[in-house]
């Protein structure tokens, strides 16, 4: 391990520590306490809109144990969908006090009133519907919106003091109900039901399986306010100054007919082929933060397979193994002809507006 990493690691270890610290510190009257949402209907998917899940007149109330239950969304027209913090002093929540959702954050230990998440007023995601909202192990908060408009909702993080709003998500189907798991991954739910993860930066988009015998998501309306240890941290390899990401596919034949070129697409257009290498592995540039496909073709350029959608974030490297391969599958350890040659730049269609900001 570098000196650099020893460092890094001894610093996320600290900040747990501290986490758990604050945690013990609790009054004694709110040990025991649940954070719940009163007037929730019950039963529904996050799939149906806040609007349905919370209607007028729903509020988050903190429940001390024994003691006076104490309203937490105090001046909202409606309220719901808890997250606590991991060292168990904060709230966060979706809240609605006009037309729109948003993300509101109380520090209950302190009996602090709710306010809205710094950072979101007038950015991308004002005038969305926000909601969902998780802690994540790097302080960060990560939440779903619904877009207004043609696109599909995506998943953002945000910084406590919202120095850095991110969008994490770029596909085409709608992506809600964000959940942090232990080693710092997001997993999230598309239209349809499908579950994928990523990393905390949006980048390594994969197919979720879970784990046998995984346990059930807790509720997001009736919560334990304590401590719990928080997701993994994970640090960024992201270059957010470059438009493009790389894909590597180490064998394109695997699950399918071996193929001689890859070609891809945007929303925007077709960006070209490249050449697969002998053994099946391709190595391509394309356009970050937006929709792609990939086409494997044979000798005649006649489509082989077709992989689902997908996106890669700005200087990321995403590896993939095969076209259709069970997740079950594993690479044959080898180095393959890829990697001896630099990605095979596919030129982009002319960016659009809301692909350069990043608006839903």
């Amino acid at each position: 391990m570098t000196r650099r990493a020893a460092t890094l690691v001894a610093a996320a270890l600290l900040a747990a520590l501290a986490s758990l610290a604050v945690a013990c510190n609790h009054a004694p009257a709110l040990q025991g306490a649940r954070v719940r949402t009163e007037g929730a209907v019950a039963g529904l998917s996050a799939e149906k809109s806040l609007s349905e899940r919370y209607p007028e007149g729903s509020r988050v109330v903190l429940a001390p144990k024994g003691g006076e239950v104490r309203a937490l969304s105090v001046g909202l027209a409606a309220a719901g969908s808890i997250a606590v913090s991991p060292d168990g002093g904060r709230v966060v929540f979706a809240g609605r006090d006009g037309a729109h959702w948003t993300i509101y954050e109380s520090q209950v230990a302190q009996n602090g009133a709710a306010h809205k998440l710094a950072g979101l007023e007038g950015s991308v995601v004002a005038g969305l519907d926000c909601g969902d909202p998780a802690y994540m192990g790097n302080s960060r908060v990560v939440f779903a919106c619904t877009s207004t408009g043609p696109g599909p909702g995506n998943l953002y993080t945000v910084t406590p003091d919202g120095s850095l709003l991110e969008r994490l998500t770029y596909g085409h189907g709608a992506a809600f109900d964000p959940h942090p798991l232990p080693d710092g991954r997001i997993r999230f739910t598309v239209a349809g039901g499908a579950q994928f993860t990523i990393n905390p930066d949006g980048s390594e988009l994969a197919k979720y399986f879970p784990d046998a015998g995984a346990a059930a998501d807790a509720t997001h309306d009736d919560v334990p306010l304590q401590s719990d240890v928080p997701p993994r941290g994970q640090i960024t390899a992201l270059d957010r100054k470059l438009t493009t990401g790389r894909l590597l596919c180490y064998d394109s034949g695997r699950g399918a007919p071996r193929a001689s070129f890859v070609a891809a697409e945007t929303d925007a257009g077709e960006l070209g082929a490249a050449s697969v290498d002998g053994d099946g592995s391709f190595f391509i540039e394309v356009p970050a933060d937006q929709p792609v496909r990939l086409r494997t073709l044979d000798a005649q350029k006649q489509p082989i397979a077709t992989c689902a959608w997908l996106w890669v974030r700005p200087g990321e490297v995403h590896g993939c193994f095969g076209c259709h391969e069970p997740h079950t599958a594993a690479p044959v350890n080898r180095l393959v002809a890829a990697v001896s040659h630099p990605a095979s730049p596919l030129p982009a269609p002319a960016p659009t507006t809301e692909a350069q900001h990043g608006t839903p």
